[in-house]
């Protein structure tokens, strides 16, 4: 844009601009009027032309960022995930090739490559326009990758931020997508001896973990490295994990209810070796003027309490994946239909039942009286008053 979102936005409803586009994109949101990062606002319909990049235009369809070409702050990770998702719309739609080919910049007609194969496959000028945007600093690679990504039915879970007013998405590969929270780094693109089966973020906000089934962690932001189960035996795979009140310790959970402790994490007990292949998850319970505990589910809904107050459990039958709690005051869990089911001092604020793409996380929002069920596509569900932010659902 060579500018800002919403003033972008104010300059094309403008009358007399001798511009147009079908879509804008928020990098940052800057300033507490601004909107969130990510936000997209469509100008003109798909069906009609826009008018952005000379005579391209009657064979494309334009996006802008918000931004500077000389400043790569304003192409955040929430930018590039909103937008991929955008363009594989679009693509998806009309059939248009997810390479860099069909998907460019502005200035691409500075690209040599580009301009010979777009002069004989394109039936365009490719010379006709002189915009030189998004520039150096964007990052095409991973742009094409989250557009191209075949993984879309690879998410594993989430966690909130230290408010509840936005979470992250996480996924097999350690990928991670960030919705109104700090980007901090993922294992995305990157080589994974086993894959991702959990996410934990600092209750300070400043960080977070992901773990994969081999017990090998991985630690973004201010989240410490306090040990790790990678390249040990295990009876059963790591199927959750959860971080102390200080944020300076961590419990990892197996599938048999062993629990492998780090940090200043206590070991306060286990269910190791009594028998059970059919824990899901854990949950931390954080207790008034310090002190820890933790929740332990199987997928019939049972619930196995250490240094913890015990509200029931057990009422599912099957199918529970995922568990989040508040404080000590209560859980919630989610069943993979999205059912939910909640004890202790948390609000009920309804479920899903959708059986047509599997849920696969649940995370806690602002205050007891509400949260957010995830679907292994990506796709959020918001209830009480966990603020909708977007899903990973592309």
């Amino acid at each position: 844009m060579e500018g800002y979102y919403l003033t972008t936005i104010s300059y094309f409803k403008n009358c007399s601009t001798q511009a147009s586009v079908h879509y804008c994109v928020n990098g940052l949101q800057d300033t507490g009027t601004d909107a969130p990062a990510g936000e997209i606002t469509q100008m003109v319909l798909e069906a009609n032309y826009a008018w952005h990049a000379g005579c391209w235009n009657t064979y494309s369809a334009g996006t802008e960022h918000e931004g500077f070409v000389s400043n790569p702050a304003w192409y955040t990770q929430t930018m590039y995930q909103a937008s991929a998702g955008l363009q594989k719309h679009i693509v998806e739609k009309f059939g248009i090739a997810k390479d860099r080919n069909h998907i460019v910049g502005h200035g691409e007609w500075q690209n040599a490559a580009w301009r010979t194969y777009a002069s004989a496959n394109l039936g365009i000028d490719p010379n006709c326009n002189t915009h030189t945007d998004p520039g150096p600093n964007w990052d095409w690679t991973r742009f094409m990758n989250l557009i191209t990504s075949a993984n879309s039915g690879n998410r594993i879970g989430m966690a909130r931020t230290s408010t509840g007013q936005g979470y992250w998405i996480v996924a097999s590969d350690g990928g991670v997508f960030s919705f109104n929270a700090t980007f901090y780094g993922s294992m995305g693109g990157q080589h994974l001896n086993k894959p991702i089966v959990g996410m934990a973020a600092r209750p300070q906000g400043d960080g977070y973990w992901l773990v994969a089934s081999d017990g090998g962690i991985f630690s973004f932001g201010n989240a410490g490295f306090y040990g790790s189960m990678g390249g040990q035996p295990l009876s059963q795979p790591i199927v959750g994990m959860a971080v102390t009140q200080s944020g300076n310790g961590y419990w990892l959970v197996a599938k048999d209810g062993g629990i492998f402790s780090f940090g200043d994490a206590p070991f306060y007990g286990s269910l190791g070796g009594q028998g059970y292949t059919d824990i899901v998850g854990m949950a931390p319970a954080y207790h008034a003027g310090g002190g820890n505990g933790y929740w332990l589910v199987r997928s019939g809904g049972a619930m196995y309490s250490y240094n913890a107050n015990y509200y029931g459990g057990n009422d599912a039958g099957s199918g529970i994946v995922s568990i989040t709690s508040s404080g000590d005051a209560g859980y919630i869990q989610v069943r993979n239909n999205g059912n939910i089911y909640a004890y202790g001092g948390v609000c009920y604020n309804g479920g899903a039942n959708d059986a047509s793409n599997p849920f696969i996380g649940i995370a806690r929002g602002p205050s007891n009286c509400g949260y957010w069920i995830v679907k292994k596509d990506g796709a959020i569900f918001s209830f009480g008053d966990a603020p909708f932010r977007g899903g990973a659902n592309f």
